[in-house]
């Protein structure tokens, strides 16, 4: 045992990492593959915010790599049986684990999910469902534990003076868990310049059969999107998304601009590490048993699946066609020793959802605003309050946690709203407006009412009647 003696009978391995360096990468582990490899080919086919995690080298402006965790997903036995009625209940059963994520219980949404009884929605990113299947030899079904990307990017933004330690902190809680298993944890390496190991070179590499792998395919896929041909971009996708092990690398800045995101680099790769089932539970345990100091353990995670190689053989050029026999490529042994002596920090740069959000305004429809200020006609005059009414018509209440996430992050008290109905009828007093019985929006300065369905055609504006005011 290397945790508690309230943890379960499960012996977990210490593990001892070493670092990657010039005395060391000719002892690098043996890698076992197929012994064939055929030239990917492309293949079309169809298909939020920068980590606030970084890694800066002292007295460079630039960042040069970056190491976080990207996707985590767990499952383990509930504590009790819970039914939709019971989500009180629930939320006391768990409230340990909801204060270390620091999300605010009063506000989610009620989901479903396959082979699972219900689930809560919290924070937009944050499901938390139970009911799920029963473990072998568990008296109680299962919950599941799901953070995404951008889960995990909101999860850093509650912790802002910390950098990996919030993950150690969740990390203590999970292992108390009954049965807990990790059946997804992702933890990619970013490169912000594209010097070190730049995607060109890494293809070059692929092409020429240059690398020793425990995965059996490597694909360079094309990506498009049929509706409109706007390009997505080219990955090169090591290992098969079925399996315990992959890396994938693409440009995460095409990515974000595709999805209509701020980017903040000029150059943005991914070095997409992804890990599921027993993978991602040994994974886990390594970066718990390094106090979850990323930079320990996910380059030598890389280095034992993934070996790029050079044709030589102490420095020599060789024609031995057994790659195991060949150095390991200098440039990939720079890229992970760079992310393995990283200097952590967090960065100013990446900021809340709000701030985010209020650079695009700034950006994007500032000047939009004023020309329709400008325009002084009925659309132009009524346009803004129409498009905040339509707004609030729209409002969810996991919305409200990017709200919330922006005032954690500045220390000050959170929105807690537990009626999404009553809140906005709230926001539309606060406009100055009242919402009739046929669905009109009658105007308390200008005495009008406005139809909000003709929200994108000429506004028809009717004036009240005398006799009724």
């Amino acid at each position: 045992m290397f945790f508690s003696d309230t943890m379960h009978n499960t012996d977990y391995p210490t593990v001892t990492t070493v670092a990657i360096n010039e005395n060391n990468v000719k002892n690098a582990p043996t890698i076992a593959h197929s012994g064939t490899c055929n030239v990917p080919s492309f293949v079309g086919v169809t298909d939020n915010i920068p980590p606030s995690v970084i890694f800066e080298k002292e007295n460079e402006d630039l960042v040069p790599l970056n190491i976080c965790v990207d996707w985590l997903t767990c499952s383990f036995t509930q504590r009790r049986n819970y039914t939709p009625k019971e989500i009180d209940q629930l939320l006391e059963d768990y409230k340990d684990l909801f204060k270390i994520l620091k999300i605010n219980t009063a506000v989610y949404e009620v989901r479903k999910k396959t082979f699972y009884e219900f689930g809560l929605l919290f924070d937009e990113d944050i499901y938390f469902f139970v009911g799920g299947p029963k473990k072998s030899g568990s008296s109680y079904p299962s919950v599941l534990l799901d953070m995404s990307g951008g889960a995990c990017r909101k999860f850093d933004r509650r912790y802002p003076d910390n950098v990996y330690e919030h993950y150690y902190e969740l990390a203590k809680v999970l292992l108390k868990m009954p049965d807990l298993n990790i059946s997804r944890f992702d933890t990619p390496i970013d490169d912000f310049i594209g010097e070190i190991f730049p995607y060109s070179y890494l293809k070059e590499k692929i092409r020429n059969c240059e690398l020793v792998t425990t995965a059996r395919h490597v694909l360079n896929i094309e990506k498009s999107r049929i509706s409109d041909g706007t390009f997505l971009g080219i990955s090169s996708q090591i290992g098969s998304r079925e399996s315990d092990e992959m890396i994938e690398v693409y440009d995460k800045n095409l990515e974000r601009k595709v999805q209509g995101y701020l980017t903040y680099y000029d150059y943005h790769y991914r070095f997409e590490y992804r890990t599921k089932n027993g993978k991602a539970m040994d994974l886990f345990l390594m970066l718990f048993d390094v106090n979850f100091d990323l930079t320990k353990v996910v380059p030598n995670a890389l280095l034992n699946f993934l070996q790029f190689k050079q044709r030589t053989i102490d420095g020599s050029p060789t024609n031995d066609k057994s790659r195991h026999h060949w150095d390991l490529d200098k440039k990939w042994i720079n890229f992970l020793q760079t992310a393995e002596s990283i200097k952590l920090s967090n960065a100013s740069r990446h900021e809340s959802t709000i701030s985010v959000m209020s650079k695009w305004y700034e950006r994007s429809v500032s000047k939009t605003d004023l020309l329709l200020e400008i325009a002084d006609n009925d659309i132009a005059k009524n346009f803004k309050l129409l498009a905040k009414l339509d707004a609030i018509e729209r409002l969810k209440s996991t919305d409200l946690a990017k709200l919330n996430n922006y005032y954690v992050s500045k220390g000050e008290p959170i929105i807690d709203v537990k009626n999404i109905t009553e809140f906005k009828i709230k926001l539309t007093k606060k406009l100055g407006v009242t919402k009739t019985a046929d669905n009109l929006y009658y105007v308390e300065a200008t005495g009008e009412y406005i139809d909000r369905k003709y929200f994108k055609e000429p506004l028809k504006i009717k004036k009240e009647d005398d006799n009724n005011v």
